[in-house]
């Protein structure tokens, strides 16, 4: 048996997904300064041999990246692509399948062994290529939309984008993990704005907001900013499968100081109970508007609670005031640019010569040779030691012989709550930036 010989696995998933290592929350692209970036990502360990369970293919077991305008979403057992345009409230459905070809392999190579409750006919036209509605809202990245083996190998030398004809506009990088059936996707947080010195879109994330809000208490709102001064930010909420699935708005009118933001999202009636998604609206002098979606859902519970602010919490009855957020790349270089972490300070600090390596929500900007060694080796360091801590971590949890192949679903948000990170997590982002 394949089991018995190791070449195969009884695993009914997604192969390995790429893990995009400590992202900025939003990294400015000037296409006027360089015509590529490379994406770094990691794996947890090469995953290319054939497995019980899944349908055998010449291209099995391979990412594929994309970018996308609007953010990629979890929702299992789907996901969802909700695009940065203000005048799309709903999002729309992802699909797991790029292409006919892709379907029309997987549909022959298949045997009720193998995948029994796989049928092509179940997926119909919910292709990316096939969806109409989607058409305008990703692009392949790399030549010939090349697929690459899952190998750690490869996830080093990371994914370079062109960007010399990338239209100028907010895009989210996405991972595709083909292995039929089981295909997915994985976001990486944050996003790319490409710019070109005639168009500069504002910018917004909005940070995961996973919670339970019982009547009386509020959810901190936060993210980062990168648009021009005088922006303002329009904060709202929307229920799933409400009567009304209208955008109840619960803050309006928020001046921007700084590259990040903090609202207080409380419940506008006593007894309110479901399923709320959260948006941005960021909107510039020059009235241009984008919006930006949590990565996933707030539980509202209608049972009463005192409220007690904590890191997540907030009792405010009205959104706080937006305060500055550390050192900023002077407006005549096109962006402003705030340290993560960083004291607010009273008066704007002169930024540093190296501004692609200053902030959150930094400026991509070429580098010299020297400056590129540096950062090569500092990313290696911190890829290393990623994936040294994953290595103990699923070895300690594991049982001798047995690889663990859980997934937790869910994906994480533009900017990964800080609490969450670990000491040596933050020293790696730190080396990142200096």
């Amino acid at each position: 048996m394949l089991l018995a010989s190791g070449l195969a696995r009884a695993h009914r998933g997604p192969a390995v997904p790429p893990t995009f290592v400590e992202t900025e929350c939003i990294t400015v692209v000037d296409k006027r300064l360089m015509t590529s970036i490379v994406i770094p990502y990691v794996v947890d360990a090469d995953d290319v041999l054939p497995e019980e369970a899944h349908i055998a293919l010449v291209d099995s077991k391979t990412h594929q990246f994309f970018a996308f305008r609007g953010a990629v979403v979890s929702q299992l057992p789907r996901y969802e692509l909700q695009p940065h345009d203000p005048a799309t409230a709903a999002p729309l459905v992802l699909p797991t399948w790029i292409d006919r070809d892709d379907l029309e392999r997987a549909e022959a190579a298949n045997l009720p062994t193998i995948a029994p409750d796989f049928h092509a006919a179940d997926v119909g036209d919910e292709l990316l290529h096939s969806r109409s509605d989607l058409a305008p809202l990703w692009l392949a990245i790399g030549p010939g939309e090349v697929r690459v083996p899952i190998t750690m190998d490869q996830a080093m030398l990371g994914v370079r984008w062109d960007v010399s004809a990338v239209p100028p506009g907010l895009y989210q990088i996405a991972g595709f993990t083909f292995s039929p059936p089981y295909n997915a996707w994985e976001p990486r947080p944050g996003w790319v704005k490409i710019i070109d010195g005639t168009q500069s879109l504002p910018a917004v994330t909005v940070d995961a907001v996973d919670a339970s809000l019982f009547d009386g208490q509020g959810r901190r709102v936060s993210g980062c900013v990168n648009a021009p001064d005088g922006s303002t930010l329009r904060a709202s909420f929307s229920l799933d499968g409400a009567a009304d699935p209208s955008w109840q708005p619960f803050a309006e009118q928020v001046s921007i100081v700084g590259g990040s933001y903090e609202l207080c999202l409380r419940s506008p009636r006593p007894g309110l109970a479901g399923m709320a998604r959260v948006r941005v609206a960021i909107t510039d002098p020059d009235g241009s508007e984008t919006v930006a979606y949590a990565p996933d859902r707030l539980v509202l519970i209608g049972t009463p609670a005192p409220c007690t602010p904590s890191l997540s919490v907030c009792c405010e009855a009205q959104p706080p005031p937006v305060t500055a957020q550390g050192p900023m790349v002077t407006p005549a270089e096109g962006v402003t640019s705030p340290v993560a972490g960083a004291p607010a300070p009273t008066t704007p600090v002169a930024p540093q010569p190296t501004a692609a390596a200053t902030s959150d929500c930094s400026v991509a900007h070429a580098r010299g040779a020297a400056g590129d060694a540096w950062l090569g080796a500092a990313w290696l360091l911190c890829v290393g030691t990623l994936l040294s801590r994953r290595w103990a971590t699923s070895a300690a949890r594991r049982p001798a012989g047995a690889r663990s192949r859980a997934r937790t679903g869910t994906t994480p948000g533009p900017r990964t709550a800080r609490s969450s990170r670990s000491p040596r997590s933050r020293a790696c982002r730190r080396s990142r930036r200096s």
